[in-house]
Parts: C-alpha cells; sequence; structure tokens
C-alpha cells in the first residue's frame, strides 16, 4: 500500500460523468508511480476520468506524491495532452507547467498547441488565446501547424503593440503632470514677486 496517500480526498476530487463507474484507482494503490495497461500514470488516469471537472488540488495532491508530470502513456501522451482532451482552463495548464510539464513533447508530430487548438476547437477564442500565450511564455518553440503558429505570433505581436500603447500613455501622463507642477510653481513665483515688488 502506498503511504500516507489521501486516496479518499482522490476519489471526493474525481468528478465522473454520471453513470460511469471507476474502481477507486485500485491499480495504483501498491505502487502510485505503476502505469496502467494502457501506459496511464495516476496523474493521467485521474484527468481521463474527470469528465466533470478537473480540480487543481487533485494534480497536486497527486504529484506532491512524487508521480512524474511528463510521464508517456502507451502513445507517447502525457498529462498535458490528456489536459488539452478534457479542458481549456489555463490555469490548470500553468500548474502543470509550473511543476515541470515539458512543452517540448511531440506526439503524432503535433505539438501542445496544435493538439491543444485542435482538441478545444469548438471553445470560445479568448480562453483559447490566453492558453495559447501562456505556451508561448513558458518556452514553447517550433509549432508545427501553421495556422497555430500564426495565431501565435499574431497575439504576441498585439500583446507588445498594447505593452507599447500602455507605455506611452503612461509617459504622457507623467509628462502633464510635471508639466503641470512646473507650470503652477512658476506661476506662484509670478504672483509672489509681483504682489511683493508692487505693493
Amino acid at each position: 500500500m502506498a503511504p500516507d496517500f489521501d486516496w479518499d480526498k482522490l476519489i471526493s476530487l474525481t468528478k465522473v460523468k454520471e453513470g460511469v463507474e471507476h474502481d477507486n484507482y485500485s491499480h495504483w494503490r501498491m505502487d502510485l508511480k505503476k502505469a496502467d495497461e494502457n501506459g496511464n500514470s495516476l496523474l493521467q488516469a485521474y484527468i481521463n476520468l474527470s469528465e466533470e471537472g478537473i480540480e487543481s488540488d487533485a494534480i497536486s495532491l497527486i504529484l506532491n506524491a512524487g508521480v512524474d508530470v511528463n510521464h508517456k502513456d502507451n502513445e507517447g501522451r502525457t498529462a498535458l495532452f490528456n489536459l488539452a482532451q478534457r479542458s481549456n482552463d489555463h490555469d490548470l495548464f500553468r500548474s502543470l507547467i509550473c511543476r515541470g510539464a515539458d512543452l517540448a513533447v511531440v506526439v503524432n508530430e503535433e505539438d501542445i498547441a496544435s493538439f491543444y487548438v485542435r482538441e478545444n476547437e469548438a471553445a470560445e477564442r479568448e480562453v483559447k488565446d490566453e492558453t495559447l500565450l501562456l505556451f508561448n511564455d513558458w518556452g514553447l518553440k517550433n509549432v508545427k501547424n501553421e495556422e497555430t503558429k500564426k495565431r501565435v505570433d499574431e497575439l504576441v505581436e498585439a500583446r507588445k503593440k498594447k505593452e507599447e500603447e500602455a507605455a506611452l500613455e503612461r509617459a504622457k501622463y507623467c509628462y502633464a503632470l510635471h508639466h503641470h507642477h512646473y507650470y503652477h510653481s512658476h506661476s506662484c513665483h509670478s504672483h509672489y514677486h509681483y504682489y511683493h515688488c508692487h505693493h
């Protein structure tokens, strides 16, 4: 039996689809790091089962127990790819990436960004864009799909332009504030000088 692992908590956080039964992770009870017949780690099994919502607390619980975030199943997919099939929540992707998920993994000549876009075709564009920027910011290189690569480049350029515009607005504000302060001080000094020289 795997010591000190809170199975009850993991089971309570596993939101399976109504009518779907599972064996409460019996395969991993003796060895948390053992893969099942499909090559899935405990983390991948949790993600695959949780069709009604994935909890970051469950991900932390499993990874804190020493399960490899970059374990590959029989098809070469890591938990990052499993997550792309189940969720478009960029915070969940961030939680895996922060724990060392490898963005360079390619499955069937498809990188994680291209795979994510294909699997989440129906998701809102803004949601997908946020996740694509997350991948880019954490070092994703060599996006295989040309359309996805073009979108990532557009997002990066648009953000850069927005940041430049914001910086310009801040500069204008600071200049105006300084100019107003100078004018006010100079004006007060002139009035003071005029009053004392003519009274």
